[in-house]
């Protein structure tokens, strides 16, 4: 059950970490940190959540 639940954060960290990854040259580096910021603050609304 414990690498079920492993499975299941790995995957769900994947797609938030995944949400607003760009390159250097597509976004302007204070649009990624904004997004940056933004995707932090919802993967820990989410990690309350869980706990």
């Amino acid at each position: 059950k414990r690498r079920q639940r492993t499975q299941e954060f790995l995957a769900l960290h994947a797609r938030v970490s995944n949400l607003h990854r760009h390159t250097r040259t597509t976004v302007s580096a204070d649009l990624r940190r904004r997004n940056q910021t933004e995707t932090l603050r919802l993967w820990r609304e989410v990690m309350q959540q869980v706990a």
